[in-house]
């Protein structure tokens, strides 16, 4: 990158570039971004290539789905509970950027490869959860590497399907079903305010 960017392109000295190579985990990346960002003088510039993928192949099984949400919460350095926040700033740290348009009555997302990475577009004139969803459920198609998608929402006949795996993929992601189930004890059983 220095090559391409640096003299007498940007003007960037050597010594003011750094390379992460094959980074372990998120985690580490966001560690070696924030320390860049907190010894910047000026304008930090970040450049991101790669592609995230983390299963093999797609989930068969609900168990799988889960399994792989669990393993893409460690990815993105979330614990095993809470609700994950700002999906389209976790997928990108994977290397999927989310866009939203409003299609009006279409697909609710479709996600497409890219030589490194990937693009989604979610259905802006979806409801606000039903949005967050449909990222999720896309960020699902990219770690698998589904060459394309566009998601229509599921019919009673997928209801085993790829398609419902990856909503439950999506969920689990999202929110775990342990926590959600821990939190609605709490909410259920909670004086009521009067």
């Amino acid at each position: 990158m220095h090559d391409l960017l640096g003299d007498p392109v940007l003007h960037l000295a050597a010594e003011d570039c750094q390379t992460l190579v094959d980074p372990a985990s998120p985690r580490e990346v966001s560690a070696a971004v924030r320390a860049a960002a907190r010894e910047a003088t000026g304008t930090l510039l970040v450049y991101y290539a790669g592609h995230g993928l983390i299963a093999a192949a797609a989930p068969a099984t609900a168990a799988e789905a889960e399994e792989m949400a669990a393993t893409a919460r460690r990815m993105l350095g979330l614990g095993p509970a809470g609700p994950a926040h700002n999906i389209a700033g976790l997928a990108a740290a994977l290397g999927l950027l989310i866009f939203s348009l409003d299609r009006g009555h279409g697909a609710d997302g479709g996600t497409v490869l890219l030589g490194r990475g990937g693009v989604t577009l979610i259905n802006g004139s979806r409801m606000v959860g039903r949005r967050r969803l449909a990222a999720a459920h896309e960020l699902g198609h990219f770690l698998i590497a589904d060459e394309y998608a566009m998601n229509w929402r599921i019919a009673s006949a997928d209801a085993d399907g790829q398609e419902a795996r990856l909503d439950r993929f999506a969920r689990a992601l999202l929110l775990p079903e342990s926590d959600l189930r821990a939190r609605w004890a709490r909410w259920t059983h909670a004086p009521d305010e009067g």
